[in-house]
């Protein structure tokens, strides 16, 4: 059974302080998040001067200089470290990192360009759909799977099904809209949440999510972002939920045995000689019934069986076996 990706995002949560952001990690780790995302932008390299997101961004960034250590203690504590890149030059300063996971924004499914060059890393590509129309998903796809480092399956990039409202309404979270997105199964699928109700994730993974990203903040809820985030007893909750539902779902790849059903395999029917018969006698329909235990042939046998001749003698109710076959 393949585990699901659970992504704890920093964001702005760590309003400025570095230890705060450390802090979030560890949270994430101790919750049982698998991977943790650092937002990788500085004000000038997402906005333009003069702006109001220039304003907005320039309290939210999480500055150059603390990557170090914060992607170092993703790691040591066992997670996936992932960057999202929202400029070519935020790419360009985690090329560094060499990391195996990467992010495109909600808002960048239309930054064609800082897509292309996402994908000729070869890293994984978390994709959030957001406000992008089918057509510009589309053309997103189409430059991941034929970027210029050459043609990606698509297993190598993850769409995740977001509803870009900070919060949203888990009335908003339209989770058919990301089983949609999966076309029976071509594509890999998940959810990025900004509902803050673990019930939302719960349904994603339920519906086919192979990876769910949230923002967390601390217990305080005193975050920049603490609006949609969860706070880590509500993460470590969805985490249980996740593996929960992951079980009740089991592995759609392999028809096997649950562990209850293993005393009952026997008592399935199979082909059991009814009466006495001598060695060489032929088998006839009339010879043969379909009952309980399993000890005999498969019923679907009957008719392979019936015209055969006995290799020895046999009594009444005997399971017929393929060493009873001449």
């Amino acid at each position: 059974m393949t585990s699901i990706m659970v992504i704890a995002e920093v964001s702005a949560n760590h309003n400025g302080c570095k230890r705060r952001a450390l802090d979030i990690i560890a949270a994430a780790a101790d919750a049982g998040a698998t991977h943790c995302k650092i937002q990788s932008y500085t004000p000038e390299t997402i906005s333009a001067p003069g702006t109001p997101q220039r304003r907005v961004y320039a309290d939210a960034y999480t500055p150059r200089e603390w990557h170090d250590d914060l992607f170092a203690a993703i790691r040591s504590r066992g997670m996936v470290a992932v960057g999202t890149p929202y400029s070519l030059q935020d790419l360009e300063f985690l090329r560094q990192y060499e990391l195996s996971v990467l992010k495109i924004s909600s808002f960048d499914v239309v930054n064609t360009p800082l897509i292309s060059a996402c994908a000729d890393t070869r890293a994984h590509l978390l994709i959030s759909t957001g406000m992008a129309s089918w057509e510009e998903l589309f053309v997103a796809e189409g430059i991941c799977r034929l970027g210029r480092g050459g043609y990606r399956s698509s297993d190598e990039q993850t769409w995740l099904h977001c509803t870009s409202g900070y919060p949203a309404s888990p009335s908003e979270a339209r989770i058919g809209l990301m089983v949609e997105l999966a076309d029976d199964g071509r594509r890999m699928v998940g959810i990025s949440d900004h509902t803050t109700n673990t019930d939302v994730i719960k349904a994603a993974v339920a519906a086919g999510a192979v990876a769910v990203e949230a923002h967390l903040d601390l217990s305080d809820r005193a975050g920049y972002d603490a609006a949609f985030s969860l706070v880590p007893r509500e993460l470590a909750f969805a985490v249980d939920e996740i593996r929960a539902t992951q079980s009740i779902l089991g592995n759609a790849q392999t028809r096997s045995l649950a562990r209850s059903e293993v005393p009952h395999y026997k008592s399935r029917p199979s082909l059991w000689v009814n009466r006495p018969l001598a060695v060489g006698s032929v088998l006839s329909r009339e010879d043969l019934s379909v009952v309980r235990p399993s000890d005999g042939l498969p019923p679907r046998w009957l008719e392979r069986c019936v015209g055969r001749r006995l290799s020895a003698d046999v009594d009444a109710w005997t399971p017929l076996t393929m060493e009873l076959l001449a």
